[in-house]
C-alpha cells in the first residue's frame, strides 16, 4: 500500500487489484509498463490456451491465428510459459497515475487486470465505488460544486438525474428563465401575466400584448415553465 502522505487514506480499486486510490483522489497502480515481465501479466486462460496448441507442435503463425492474437503477443504468452515461474508476478513498487482530461471535463485513468484487458473509468467514480460503495442502479456520480475536476470525497455522492440536474441551476451552470439566451419574458413579465390569468384575461390577448405565441402563456398558465418564479 503507498505510503507517501500519513494523512491520506488509501484503498483498493473494486475490479482492478493492482490498483490503489487515495482519499486525495490520487491513483496508484504496481501494474507492470506495457512490455515488462515478458507476458506474465496475460491474461492466464490465453496462456493457457498457447500453451495447449504449442503441445501440438504448432508454431506462432498459427496460433497467433487460432487465438485471434498478434504474432508479438503469442511470443510474450510463450515467455511465460518457459519462465520458471510463469504465473508469479514480481512486486512492483507503487506509482502514481497520471489521469488524463477528457472532452467532457473529467479526469480519467486507464486501468487494466486479468480480466479486464483496458478500461477507461472516471476518477470521481472509483473514488465512490472505493470509498462508499459500487453505484446504485439508476444513479450518477454528483459533484456537489459542479467542478469536475474536484474529485475530493465530501464534493462526490451518488445521485439522480434530477439532483444533478438541481445541482447545475443552484451552481449557476444551467441558465433557466430571463438567464437563458433565447427568453421572450422576464420574471417581472412572468408575474404581470399571473395576475392577468388569474383576473381572468384570456391567453389569446395577453400573448398579444406580450409578442409571443400562446405556448409559453398557455404553459405559464399550467405552471410547466417559469415555476421558480413566485
Amino acid at each position: 500500500m503507498p505510503e507517501f502522505d500519513s494523512t491520506v487514506e488509501y484503498r483498493p480499486i473494486p475490479e482492478f487489484p493492482d490498483y490503489m486510490i487515495g482519499s486525495d483522489a490520487s491513483v496508484w497502480s504496481r501494474k507492470p509498463l506495457f512490455g515488462a515481465w515478458k507476458g506474465k501479466d496475460r491474461p492466464t486462460e490465453r496462456i493457457k490456451r498457447v500453451a495447449e496448441l504449442r503441445k501440438t507442435g504448432l508454431g506462432v503463425n498459427a496460433i497467433a491465428k487460432l487465438i485471434g492474437g498478434s504474432k508479438t503477443q503469442v511470443r510474450r504468452d510463450i515467455d511465460a510459459i518457459d519462465s520458471p515461474h510463469p504465473t508469479q508476478k514480481p512486486t512492483l513498487p507503487w506509482r502514481q497515475i497520471n489521469p488524463m482530461l477528457w472532452s467532457n471535463g473529467y479526469l480519467v485513468v486507464t486501468l487494466s487486470s486479468d480480466t479486464v484487458r483496458r478500461k477507461s473509468i472516471a476518477v470521481n467514480c472509483l473514488m465512490l465505488s472505493a470509498f462508499v460503495g459500487p453505484r446504485p442502479e439508476g444513479m450518477q456520480c454528483l459533484h456537489a460544486d459542479d467542478d469536475k475536476r474536484n474529485n475530493s470525497l465530501t464534493n462526490l455522492r451518488w445521485g439522480t438525474c434530477k439532483e444533478n440536474h438541481q445541482d447545475a441551476i443552484r451552481n449557476g451552470r444551467k441558465p433557466r428563465g430571463e438567464n437563458k439566451v433565447n427568453a421572450k419574458l422576464t420574471e417581472a413579465d412572468v408575474r404581470v401575466i399571473r395576475r392577468r390569468l388569474d383576473a381572468g384575461d384570456s391567453e389569446a390577448a395577453i400573448a398579444r400584448d406580450f409578442h409571443v405565441s400562446k405556448n409559453p402563456i398557455r404553459d405559464i398558465h399550467k405552471n410547466i415553465t417559469w415555476r421558480h418564479v413566485s
